[in-house]
């Protein structure tokens, strides 16, 4: 009879648990867990590069203060609209702009820069603000929707 009392008490136990609710400090620990985040706040604007293709490697700061490498497939991100480097999911940028290693450029840490085919056929320099393509939560990067 005892073992039952035991196993009954685990049981009541292990219920109460399972439903209890956790514990979190703030209404504003909840948001900060959940926003998609800007990336000039987020990550080291020094660091981007694109070493291969599409590719775009950086260092992004996780919700616990780390630095971590993160990497992004602007491919996903981009595309092109007569030229112009556009915010579009899905967008295939790579099929009408230079994707070559050092084809790409950053300016001021904050855009990044190559050159694309416009609707005349002639190649234009263009440049698109990562924070218009591109977001950053808990350090990781994912294509703005």
């Amino acid at each position: 009879m005892k073992m039952i009392s035991n196993f009954a008490t685990i049981l009541t136990v292990a219920a109460a648990l399972v439903s209890a609710s956790p514990i979190i400090s703030s209404p504003d620990a909840v948001a900060a867990g959940n926003e998609k985040r800007q990336m000039y706040k987020y990550c080291n604007d020094d660091d981007w590069n694109m070493k291969s293709g599409t590719i775009l490697n950086g260092w992004c700061r996780a919700d616990d203060g780390t630095m971590r490498p993160e990497s992004i497939d602007l491919n996903q991100c981009l595309g092109n609209a007569n030229g112009k480097l556009v915010h579009q999911p899905g967008g295939g940028y790579a099929n009408s702009c230079d994707t070559a290693p050092g084809s790409h450029s950053f300016s001021s840490g904050t855009t990044v820069c190559t050159t694309c085919t416009s609707g005349d056929g002639s190649r234009k320099p263009t440049c698109a603000a990562i924070d218009d393509f591109a977001t950053v939560n808990n350090g990781r990067l994912s294509c703005r929707g």
